[in-house]
């Protein structure tokens, strides 16, 4: 029934000693197969780390899910990364809880799934009453004099980064990013401070392709930056990146046969931003929608409209089958399940 040494576990202690486990979860011929729901402790656990096999939900869940942050991570999600396959999951009331200390990164990726993708997701659903809140995005440190300094944050309802390919899959989860940056140092003579901010419903920062997925969640962004002046002066750059689906596609990446249905709301003050309905830039898109009644407030200022190539419908079309169907090409036979005046569902999650 089971591929030839698969690992079926049917609970959580079953799955966690799998995915504890470097040689397991490092080698690509692992392959992991749920043969059960999965409720997680109430207790807080700290996120898995890169995944390079095959992880089959069976069209299980995995439920009630809180990551413990510690300030030295950088990659957060359930796995860091994923190079492999993940598919046919449920991830079910996911939230963060952070360490009290500040983390001290350049870059931070962040999904509820994986922070960071360069293999293939595939029939995968997260939903989630807790908001996937990005407090953990905070930098500080001292800036050298004379130097340039980045510091980027990642942060999707799904994926963090990708790299690779999200196909069939959606989240309902809203994403908030909370004070991403605090930065202060000794001495800022000539000395300059970039932040990037990438936030999406689905993903923060796309490289490669997105295709039949949705979200539906909230985006917010409030306090996105901060710096105090030693000796010396600093010129700080604020880019903010906002999508209701991805934050920013790349040159050379896809986006195709997708919508979003979520607000960006109270998107904060910056330097710059580039917001849209579905994806805050217009590298790629093809074939993508958001709901009409989908909103963008900012606090204070002015922003740039991305042209994302997107189209509006009402809510009555974008839930339609045939639109969905016939526009999309979401497959209701194999793959997806309708559901009248509703989004539709995975089948097998």
């Amino acid at each position: 029934m089971y591929p030839e040494g698969a690992y079926i576990p049917n609970n959580y202690d079953e799955l966690v000693e799998l995915l504890l486990s470097p040689e397991i979860m490092n080698n690509e011929e692992t392959i992991i197969i749920l043969t059960g729901d999965i409720i997680f402790p109430d207790d807080p656990i700290a996120p898995f780390g890169d995944f390079k096999g095959v992880f089959d939900g069976n069209g299980h869940n995995m439920s009630n899910i809180t990551l413990n942050v510690p300030a030295s991570q950088h990659e957060v999600g359930l796995f860091s990364s994923n190079t492999g396959t993940i598919t046919n999951v449920d991830v079910e009331e996911i939230k963060l809880v952070y360490a009290s200390d500040t983390p001290q990164h350049n870059s931070v990726n962040m999904g509820s799934l994986v922070a960071h993708n360069s293999g293939t997701i595939s029939g995968v659903s997260v939903t989630s009453t807790h908001e996937l809140d990005g407090t953990v995005s905070s930098y500080s440190s001292t800036i050298l004099v004379g130097t340039t300094t980045s510091v980027a944050v990642y942060a999707g309802g799904l994926v963090g980064v990708n790299y690779g390919t999200i196909i069939n899959s959606y989240s309902r989860i809203d994403v908030t990013i909370d004070g991403i940056a605090s930065v202060s140092g000794l001495s800022f003579t000539n000395s300059t401070v970039t932040i990037n901010l990438y936030i999406g419903g689905l993903v923060g920062q796309n490289h490669g392709t997105i295709e039949n997925s949705y979200a539906t969640g909230d985006i917010y962004s409030v306090s996105v930056a901060s710096g105090s002046v030693g000796l010396g002066t600093l010129t700080l750059t604020e880019n903010i990146y906002a999508g209701g689906l991805v934050g920013q596609n790349t040159s050379g990446a896809t986006v195709k046969n997708s919508f979003a249905t979520g607000n960006l709301v109270n998107i904060d003050a910056a330097t710059n931003r580039y917001l849209g309905r579905v994806v805050g830039s217009s590298n790629g898109n093809t074939n993508i929608y958001y709901h009409a009644n989908q909103s963008i407030t900012t606090v204070q200022g002015s922003y740039t409209a991305i042209a994302d190539g997107s189209s509006s419908k009402t809510e009555l079309e974008i839930k339609s089958r045939s639109f969905l169907e016939e526009s999309l090409g979401f497959d209701f036979d194999d793959i997806w399940i309708y559901i009248d005046q509703d989004y539709p569902i995975l089948r097998n999650t």
